[in-house]
Parts: C-alpha cells; sequence; structure tokens
C-alpha cells in the first residue's frame, strides 16, 4: 500500500482539531476514519512509527493488535500528537508548504516529505520576517527623514 497524504494530513488535523489532550478510534472514525479500513490501519501504523503519534497508556502500540489465535482487534485506548506530530502537521498546514508537497513530493517517502515540509515552514517564515524587518526598517527611516527636516526647518 502506499502512503496517501490527503490522507495522512486529514489524520493528523483530526488529531490536532481534538478537543481534549488524548483522542481515540472512536472519535477518530467521527471524524471520517474508520478504524476497520485498511487504510486506516496502514496510516495510523506509519503515524506511529515516525513516533508523531503515541499512547497514554504504558504499553506500546496505538491500540491494534493481531494475535495469531484472536485475530485483529482493537482496544479503545487515549492517543495524542508528539511534539514532532505537531510540528509536521504544523507545516503541512502552511498552503505554500502543502503546495510544494503536492506538486513535487507526492511520492516520496515519509521521512522526505517530513524533512522538506519542516525545513520549507522554515524558509517561508524566514521570508516573512524578512519582508517585515523590511517593513520596519524602511518604516523607522521615514521617521528618522521626517524628523530630520522637520528640526532642521524650525531652528
Amino acid at each position: 500500500m502506499k502512503i496517501d497524504y490527503e490522507y495522512l494530513r486529514g489524520l493528523l488535523l483530526a488529531f490536532q482539531n481534538c478537543k481534549k489532550p488524548y483522542t481515540n478510534i472512536d472519535e477518530l472514525e467521527e471524524n471520517g476514519f474508520l478504524y476497520k479500513e485498511d487504510s486506516f490501519l496502514f496510516h495510523m501504523e506509519i503515524l506511529y512509527d515516525y513516533n508523531f503519534i503515541v499512547s497514554r497508556s504504558s504499553r506500546s502500540g496505538f491500540g491494534y493488535s493481531d494475535e495469531d489465535n484472536l485475530g485483529p482487534s482493537w482496544q479503545q485506548i487515549d492517543l495524542r500528537l508528539t511534539g514532532l506530530g505537531h510540528e509536521f502537521i504544523s507545516s503541512l498546514n502552511d498552503p505554500d508548504v502543502w503546495s510544494e508537497i503536492c506538486k513535487n513530493f507526492k511520492k516520496s517517502g515519509i521521512d522526505t516529505v517530513k524533512s522538506v515540509a519542516i525545513e520549507l515552514a522554515k524558509s517561508f517564515a524566514k521570508k516573512k520576517i524578512t519582508a517585515l524587518l523590511s517593513e520596519w526598517i524602511m518604516m523607522l527611516f521615514k521617521i528618522k527623514y521626517h524628523f530630520y527636516f522637520y528640526f532642521q526647518k524650525n531652528r
């Protein structure tokens, strides 16, 4: 199965938008992510593999087990985004970042997409900071210019 970045982003958003620090498979299902579907399991495993989500429980995993004699089953456990998970979805929420990912990195692996998304978000933020600083410098220059001529006239 291939990673569906639209699905993965939506799943991350469902975690981010929950009203409490933790969510569970029932709440995710209320947001359209059906835990009995293979795509849900696949993308949850990716989120878990890359430490984007963690369980509140002392046991490892995210509530899915596939015992040989019992078959696949889900347990209702509390899950949350990790710091890295929050950073990743915050990066993907930037429209410029998401556009670049969709155009140029849809076929890349998750590690590449994560790195590119975070670096692009930082780069776009630096550009915004530079633009703001440039505006402030120009404003200060204009103020200094007006004060200079004001005092020159009133000497």
